[in-house]
């Protein structure tokens, strides 16, 4: 109603200012003075509870009532869309307090095993699971909020971290396996391994074991290298982007992989395909 000319019903005058009606569910005041009468009606003020019933008693008025209208009309609009606006927030914000109050629930639930022993691969499974289940319903429901991302991503390193972790320790705690033995009572050695035991042993060999460093801005082929004894002896990749580097520098490692150089080549770049942490000086 802030435009001059546009006229409204007036319920009454209170000191300097006068009473008019506003949208359905509303009454406005503005000051004496900036008001010039249209026309009087003999009406209760007592009964215009809503614009609606101030239309019925403008109904000797058509002209005056059509303006009203259309002005309540898209007034009207305008409070649905304010109305549907501030529920969708609402909606949302209920909605990223019970996806955070879900995060910290996993984080805590993640914080219990983290560093306990006899985790099995299926309970970190189930984190993962929910971890990710999180991830999808802040990208359904439009949470792009930067830090909510960022816990649930460092969940999910985490959770990986460890998964890989107790796979290598079930890995080289299951026994070598035996001889096998026949009808006659004599093994079968001499027939050789079969390829599960092949595929074992592979799993249970490290291709290099050292510890990570990185040094940016030198002419080297890549930025992180496996140390030994003072010594380079393998520069670092990880092609799947299964692992981040960063998370594993000044620690202890052994390392499953694809040497892309014959070990007399001057640079011998190692493609990690298994990293399991050994120590760390951290």
């Amino acid at each position: 109603l802030e435009h001059s000319g546009t006229k409204v019903a007036i319920l009454g005058n209170e000191g300097d200012w006068v009473k008019v009606v506003a949208p359905p569910v509303a009454r406005a005041w503005i000051e004496s003075g900036t008001t010039k009468v249209a026309a009087t009606l003999s009406c209760d003020a007592k009964t215009l509870d809503d614009s609606r019933a101030l239309l019925r008693v403008l109904g000797a008025h058509p002209s005056l009532a059509k303006r009203l209208e259309s002005r309540l009309a898209a007034l009207e609009a305008t409070y649905a869309k304010q109305q549907k606006a501030a529920e969708e927030a609402a909606m949302r914000t209920a909605t990223k307090n019970e996806l955070e109050a879900a995060i910290t629930t996993l984080a805590n639930d993640f914080d219990a095993v983290r560093g306990a022993e006899g985790v099995t691969v299926a309970a970190l499974d189930a984190l993962a699971k929910r971890a990710t289940d999180l991830k999808e319903l802040a990208a359904s429901k439009g949470i792009d909020d930067a830090n909510t991302q960022m816990r649930i991503d460092g969940l999910v390193s985490g959770i990986d971290r460890k998964k890989i972790l107790v796979e290598a320790k079930e890995i080289l705690a299951k026994p070598e396996p035996g001889p096998t033995v026949n009808a006659s009572g004599t093994n079968d050695s001499k027939t050789g391994p079969s390829e599960a035991d092949v595929a074992t042993a592979k799993r249970r060999t490290w291709t290099r074991v050292g510890w990570i460093e990185y040094r940016p801005g030198s002419s080297d082929y890549r930025p992180y290298r496996l140390m030994k004894g003072g010594q380079t002896i393998a520069y670092l990749d990880c092609p799947t982007g299964r692992y981040d580097l960063s998370d594993f520098v000044g620690r202890e490692v052994g390392l499953i992989g694809e040497l892309q150089r014959a070990d007399a080549a001057e640079l011998r770049v190692l493609d990690i395909e298994r990293l399991v942490i050994l120590s760390s000086m951290r």
